[in-house]
């Protein structure tokens, strides 16, 4: 079973966790220009469900299936952020995600180049 550094994707998920939440947070203040999320802590609870099905689908997973993983992954993601307006992956996410989903396939044994979620990837 491959390993790949826990410690650091955990705290990249806790992270991209936080900044989901923080958003949210922010949208259910008083002040004048709170703005109205379109996603809920279920849609958050949602993606973090994504993000450990695949940590664990990676350690058991052959080198030829990783990258078929890394899509079904990417598809599942755009689903959900596009339910969710577009909005619960911004910038900050979007670099976490990629992040997580890149170290840990490459621990895995994977072995292409680059950020091979843009050809899938929709946020």
């Amino acid at each position: 079973m491959p390993e790949f550094p826990e410690e650091s994707l955990a705290a990249v998920r806790a992270r991209l966790q936080a900044g989901m939440i923080g958003f949210l947070e922010d949208d259910e203040g008083d002040d004048d220009e709170a703005r109205d999320a379109p996603y809920t802590r279920a849609d958050i609870d949602e993606c973090m469900r994504i993000v450990d099905t695949y940590l664990a689908a990676v350690r058991s997973s052959p080198v030829a299936g990783l990258m078929p993983l890394v899509r079904d992954t990417v598809l599942r993601l755009n689903v959900l952020n596009d339910r969710c307006e577009g909005v619960l992956i911004e910038t900050d996410q979007r670099e976490d995600l990629c992040h997580i989903l890149l170290v840990a396939a490459r621990s895995a044994g994977m072995t292409e180049q680059g950020d091979v979620t843009e050809q899938w990837r929709e946020w």
